[in-house]
């Protein structure tokens, strides 16, 4: 009878610890809920993550940049876009330069992508980097994708009807993105646009409205400005989202929407003494028909801090919510705030350095020097990596 008891005992710290582990959260210590919208599973997440908190300890192992005598590797008008392979490899969007430089993982330069120009597989302005399924390396121009074999080769190029932040490219080859759509009716909005293969028109996925009016001629953005947000899970799947709402929409290749997570935080005001900071200090992106003499005067304010200033993913599927930093608190850490793949809030993650990108146990810092607008790609080693839980 004692060892059936025992054997019993064992039985349940097993189930238990992997309910812990999991999709299924245990019920006691999670006090989220699970709704059901339109056909959708909803995962509402409480203030208090499941896991609680957790702190990269990170160590700097390699800075790429910095050095005008290293011209290979020399960034004085800074980068747009930045990838790691698999191998470690570091792709960087030098913009300045109009090419794409390739370094192996000790930071050694190993080849240029392109060059400046208008022909195939030359840059305009060259930007965001993605690896494709098959490990080509996509720079996103204007209204184009140059597509490159790993070896340097240029293979093909892709035109674009639309200018798209944020990109992602799936499985089947529709490339994702976000899109400034300052006609559409009822004024401002970004949306989430899909371009198939040879298709003559983008597809509209979604469409996000933030503080911006109808009849609205100039657009100021500044660092509290709502945006939407994009990020790649894996070759077959992305989320997206929108600052100001707190629902990360988790979607498939076809850009269907398989899962929503949402999270119970309070909205924070901002402050009286945060606005005429930005109105004086803060860099400002401004477009439109308007006055562009001052357009300071012009700014408008959502009614609260976003929630988020944009949307990360590493190579195990975890998503981070990076926050935005008060503007009256610059010493303060970087936070976010990460998800699993299936939902869940798992920790509020503190780090020392602005993540351009995590992967493979590394954070990848773009270092921008004040005075002189050089910039430096920095990797971290996070020492701490493998007690960093997935969640599933």
């Amino acid at each position: 009878m004692k060892t059936r008891r025992t054997v019993w005992a064992i039985f349940v710290l097993i189930a238990f610890g992997m309910a812990a582990s999991g999709d299924n959260l245990p019920p006691i210590k999670w006090k989220g809920t699970i709704a059901t919208e339109n056909g959708i599973k909803v995962v509402r997440n409480p203030a208090d993550p499941f896991y609680g908190t957790f702190i990269f300890d990170l160590e700097e192992d390699l800075a790429i940049g910095g050095d005008p005598t290293k011209e290979e590797s020399y960034f004085p008008k800074g980068m747009t876009g930045l990838a790691v392979d698999d191998e470690g490899n570091i792709f960087v969007s030098d913009f300045g330069n109009t090419r794409v430089q390739m370094y192996d993982r000790t930071g050694k330069f190993i080849r240029t992508f392109g060059r400046k120009g208008q022909g195939p597989g030359e840059f305009q302005s060259p930007g965001k980097l993605l690896l494709d399924p098959s490990g080509n390396l996509c720079v996103f121009d204007i209204l184009k994708i140059h597509i490159f074999e790993k070896s340097g080769r240029f293979s093909r190029q892709v035109a674009l009807k639309s200018s798209l932040n944020f990109p992602f490219i799936s499985i089947s080859g529709a490339v994702f993105g976000m899109e400034f759509a300052s006609h559409e009716s009822g004024g401002f909005m970004e949306s989430l646009k899909k371009i198939e293969p040879d298709a003559s028109v983008p597809q509209v996925i979604d469409r996000f409205r933030g503080e911006f009016k109808e009849g609205q001629i100039l657009y100021v953005v500044h660092v509290y400005t709502s945006r939407a947000s994009l990020a790649p899970i894996d070759v077959s799947s992305f989320c997206y989202g929108f600052s100001s709402d707190y629902r990360i929409r988790f979607a498939d290749s076809s850009g269907q929407t398989v899962l929503i997570a949402e999270k119970d935080e309070n909205p924070t005001k901002i402050t009286g003494p945060e606005k005429d900071w930005i109105r004086k200090k803060n860099p400002l992106l401004a477009w439109g028909s308007g006055d562009m003499l001052d357009p300071r005067k012009r700014m408008i304010f959502p009614d609260h801090r976003p929630y988020f200033e944009r949307l990360l993913s590493d190579n195990l599927g975890r998503i981070y919510a990076l926050k935005i930093k008060p503007v009256l608190d610059p010493d303060s850490p970087y936070t976010a705030d990460v998800f699993s793949r299936n939902g869940y809030a798992l920790y509020r993650l503190t780090m020392p350095v602005k993540p351009f990108l995590i992967k493979a146990g590394y954070v990848y810092e773009v270092r921008r020097d004040p005075e002189t607008d050089e910039q430096l790609i920095v990797r971290h080693r996070i020492r701490n990596w493998k007690e960093f839980k997935t969640g599933s």
